[in-house]
């Protein structure tokens, strides 16, 4: 079995450190970036039983709001979508928040089949309902999304199109689609390939920054597009070069959507290898499972994962000895709370003489 890459070892592990090491607290700064964190790590087949994702799992039950109709994650239609997705895969106790959460989400379509009448919300909702099966609602968006499609074959920019183009995909995947829409989904993803393969350009990759980059590779490898593979080189080195010495891509969201599209990527080129070698689909499909096993295996052992901080003592230590306070979310309150008496009186304090003089009067 080969190794993976020496320069997908150099960055993907490093940055799988970093998310761990930031989600001690058993979550990850909001309930977007924990969502996108979680569907990072379940991509990279951490397990939905670990420790990390347990703890990702009731921060999102946790976060979700109520509505006049349903409920959502801070009332946003992509948040929402991406909460649904993660928790689709963690939480045992997850359905009755989805089924509330495609509510509200329902009662935002609009009667062209779009969201808000926005592409970004419109893409990241038809993910997460292509995923459920939730083909009712989701039919109207992909006839208006393929409507929204230049002729160039891009939607609105290279990273849209990006996200579009996994979108897609999904919907490839659903034989019950009507077959007139299952062939303009087609059409629509040849063109949208075509748009993104003619943008690329090794010094930047599609547009330079790393999550837009992220999200075409993720569409792409979704879609097969067959000539990807030839630029992996050049993708991984562009990564190892934007890559911080803390090893992350400028913040925690982007390096989880950096780490799910370097996956995607690396699997693919790993199970190409396979095709190529023209064995029986038996053996491919024991090569493939055998494939990914191995590169889990491989990059367990080149990456840290701080264990989530228990709480029961106000100070920890982590996997290297360093003290850690650990501020719960209880905590977070208490220490507000204290923090503004204690100025509350030391304003008394220090305006004493101003207050006694007011009052003499």
């Amino acid at each position: 079995m080969n190794q993976p890459n020496p320069r997908f070892l150099a960055t993907v592990p490093r940055a799988l450190t970093s998310l761990y090491r930031d989600g001690r607290r058993g979550y990850w700064v909001d309930p977007i970036t924990t969502s996108y964190v979680a569907i990072a790590l379940l991509t990279t087949r951490e397990s939905p039983q670990s420790p990390h994702l347990l703890a990702a799992s009731r921060y999102l039950c946790a976060t979700f709001k109520k509505e006049e109709i349903g409920g959502s994650w801070a009332s946003e239609l992509s948040d929402t979508a991406l909460a649904i997705r993660a928790l689709r895969c963690l939480s045992r106790e997850r359905e009755g928040l989805i089924d509330d959460a495609f509510a509200w989400i329902s009662s935002k379509q609009l009667p062209d089949g779009s969201f808000d009448g926005e592409p970004w919300d419109s893409l990241y909702v038809a993910l997460a309902a292509l995923e459920a099966n939730q083909l009712d609602l989701i039919v109207p968006t992909l006839r208006w999304l393929v409507s929204t499609q230049a002729v160039s074959g891009a939607l609105i920019s290279s990273h849209y199109t990006g996200l579009f183009c996994e979108v897609l995909a999904r919907g490839l995947e659903q034989e019950s689609l009507p077959s007139a829409l299952h062939q303009e989904l087609r059409e629509a993803a040849l063109k949208a390939l075509g748009f993104l393969w003619n943008g690329f350009e090794p010094g930047t990759l599609w547009s330079g920054t790393s999550w837009t980059n992220a999200l075409v590779i993720q569409g792409m490898v979704a879609l097969h597009h067959p000539q990807l593979l030839s630029r992996y080189d050049d993708i991984l080195d562009w990564y190892a070069v934007e890559q911080s010495p803390i090893g992350v891509w400028e913040d925690t969201v982007r390096t989880a959507m950096v780490v799910e599209a370097l996956w995607k990527l690396q699997l693919a080129f790993e199970i190409d290898r396979c095709y190529k070698r023209q064995l029986e689909s038996l053996t491919i499909d024991f090569f493939i499972r055998s494939t990914e096993e191995h590169l889990v295996e491989t990059v367990c052992q080149y990456t840290t994962k701080s264990p989530i901080i228990s709480g029961l003592k106000f100070v920890e230590k982590d996997s290297e000895g360093n003290f850690i306070i650990a501020l719960t979310r209880q905590r977070q309150l208490y220490l507000g709370i204290a923090a503004f008496v204690l100025s509350c009186l030391w304003g008394l304090l220090t305006n004493w003489s101003a207050i006694r003089h007011l009052f003499g009067r």
